[in-house]
C-alpha cells in the first residue's frame, strides 16, 4: 500500500499574525511596569540591607573592641564606618580612624538622608546629608536614623539610644513596620 502526503501550502494568515501580536502586546502592556517596579524595590530594599549590616557591623564591634564605632555619612549616598580613638564612653566626637572591615565609603543607588547631625545629636526628621552616628562599647547608641529613598520606594530605620532600631516602609502615604 502506497502511502499519501497531504501537502498544506498554507501556512498562517495575515489575520492570525496580527491577533498574537495584539496578545503580546497587551500582556506586555501589564508586565513591563510591573517589572520596572520591581526592580526599583529591590535596589531601594539591597540599600537597606546594607545599611542595616553596617549598623549590625558596628553594635558588634564596638562591644567586641570595647570602642566607640561611627557611620559618618559624607554626602547622600556615602556611609563610612570608623573607629573613635577616645576610650571614653561618653564621647562621640573626636579623631576617628578608617575601620579596617569597612576601610572605604559605601556608595548607594539610593539617596540617603539621617535623623541625626554630623556632631552626632538626633534631629528632629530625616533631612541631614551630613551626619554622624555612634555605637558605643556599653552596647548603646547616639541614636538617629537613616531614611532611604529610591524613585517611589521609602524606608526608615529609626536608631535608639538602646541601640536597637525599627524598620518601616512607606505604603500608600503612611509608614508601616518592616521586616
Amino acid at each position: 500500500m502506497k502511502m499519501r502526503k497531504i501537502k498544506n501550502d498554507r501556512g498562517i494568515t495575515l489575520l492570525e499574525l496580527l491577533v498574537v501580536i495584539a496578545v503580546i502586546g497587551i500582556v506586555a502592556t501589564f508586565t513591563i511596569p510591573n517589572i520596572t517596579k520591581f526592580a526599583s524595590a529591590r535596589i531601594a530594599e539591597n540599600d537597606l540591607a546594607t545599611i542595616r549590616s553596617l549598623i549590625d557591623y558596628s553594635k558588634t564591634a564596638s562591644y567586641s573592641k570595647g570602642k566607640t564605632m561611627v557611620l559618618l555619612q559624607t554626602n547622600q549616598n556615602t556611609i563610612q564606618v570608623f573607629e573613635l580613638r577616645s576610650n571614653d564612653p561618653t564621647q562621640c566626637l573626636g579623631t576617628i580612624d578608617p575601620d579596617i572591615e569597612y576601610s572605604k565609603a559605601i556608595s548607594f543607588k539610593s539617596v540617603i538622608k539621617s535623623k541625626h547631625y554630623n556632631n552626632a545629636s538626633v534631629a528632629s526628621s530625616f533631612n541631614q546629608s551630613n551626619s554622624r552616628m555612634c555605637f558605643k562599647k556599653d552596647s548603646t547608641s547616639s541614636g538617629g536614623g537613616y531614611e532611604i529613598k529610591y524613585q517611589d520606594d521609602i524606608f526608615r530605620i529609626e536608631v535608639w539610644a538602646t541601640g536597637f532600631y525599627d524598620i518601616t516602609r512607606k505604603i500608600k502615604g503612611s509608614f508601616k513596620e518592616y521586616n
